[in-house]
């Protein structure tokens, strides 16, 4: 028989404050919450708070309370990547990115040093002399300025591979994974192992794989981690005529362009994206919203929001008061007998 027990929905006319849960339709029961979908879309949408609306909640239910899938947003192991990939993303733009344009470049060299040959002569005749002696140091300094961007540019990558490792370590560690050394081998067995799932075998496998042998041959600078990467990725080695021996600087036989990271990172979050939705069957989708800190983190960021605009309207009441008391004092006799006197 089917049941014709029904939940009721809770009074709304007992809630007289903003400041409860409730009052959005977030209900704690049994430490989980459940959603009144239809109360929390009105009032977000009253609020002009849609961007707390998402999709997947929009979505017809037989049920009148929605229960997120979990409960905290680390439940999902997408997001454990996704959040440090994007952490390390930000880091490199805004803090080691910028560092580039602080070396001088040849061209800065050799501004500088016409202006302050230049500035120290009397003669119009030594420009072209003073012209020489700079090109001769710009010249100088080709090198050693390419060497230096090359070896900043190899320096995060063997971060970036670093994180990477602890990164994932990390996460198979909470799945299971007890052993006292890592490597891409062991990550791949681990997962075939315990999710019957192919690791190499998934798209944009290959970013990772390519991480792992550029920072093998920047730290090791051998032939065999030279060609383990050049006879797996081709394109990443520079061509040249000459021989690649042990011992030779990794950095300079390494194709690296403007874009080389940056790519990197958002290839890592495709793959990472494709390695929990296919051997860890979570819905990466739904990974960015269904927790129940979601909702909990949306409540507090709208009540915020809520007594921020609040404060401004009262403080723009009071400015608005302070400027009519100015304004009536302008132009009250008391203000023109001072300027007379």
């Amino acid at each position: 028989m089917k049941s014709t027990h029904k939940a009721q929905r809770f009074d709304y006319t007992k809630i007289v404050t903003r400041e409860d849960y409730r009052y959005f339709g977030i209900h704690a029961v049994s430490g989980r919450l459940h959603i009144d979908t239809k109360r929390y879309i009105k009032i977000m949408t009253n609020d002009q708070a849609d961007c707390f609306i998402p999709n997947g909640l929009k979505v017809n239910r037989n049920t009148v309370y929605f229960i997120p899938r979990f409960k905290h947003r680390y439940d999902y192991k997408y997001n454990q990547f996704y959040d440090s990939i994007d952490e390390l993303k930000e880091d490199w733009i805004k803090e080691y990115k910028p560092i580039f344009a602080k070396i001088q470049t040849p061209k800065d060299l050799y501004d500088s040093a016409r202006l302050n040959g230049i500035m120290y002569t009397s003669s119009a005749e030594d420009i072209p002399e003073i012209e020489v002696e700079a090109g001769l140091l710009a010249f100088k300094r080709e090198k050693s300025y390419y060497k230096i961007i090359r070896s900043l540019y190899c320096m995060f990558i063997l971060k970036l591979a670093t994180e990477v490792d602890r990164i994932v370590l990390n996460v198979i560690s909470q799945m299971g994974y007890n052993k006292h050394d890592f490597s891409l081998c062991s990550f791949i067995k681990f997962t075939k192992e315990n999710y019957e799932c192919e690791v190499n075998k998934i798209a944009n496998f290959e970013v990772l794989d390519k991480l792992h042998k550029i920072s093998n041959f920047i730290k090791h600078n051998t032939q065999r981690s030279y060609y383990a990467l050049k006879n797996k990725y081709p394109d990443c080695i520079i061509k040249s005529e000459k021989k690649y021996e042990n011992g030779m600087f990794a950095c300079e036989w390494i194709v690296l362009e403007n874009s080389y990271i940056d790519d990197f990172f958002d290839q890592l979050i495709v793959f990472f994206k494709n390695y929990c939705k296919l051997c860890l069957k979570e819905d990466v989708e739904e990974a960015g919203w269904n927790y129940d800190d979601y909702f909990r983190k949306a409540f507090k960021e709208v009540k915020n929001i809520k007594k921020l605009f609040r404060g401004l309207r009262v403080y723009r009441k009071a400015y608005a008061r302070k400027i009519n008391r100015i304004l009536d004092f302008l132009i009250s006799d008391i203000y023109f007998r001072t300027l007379i006197l």
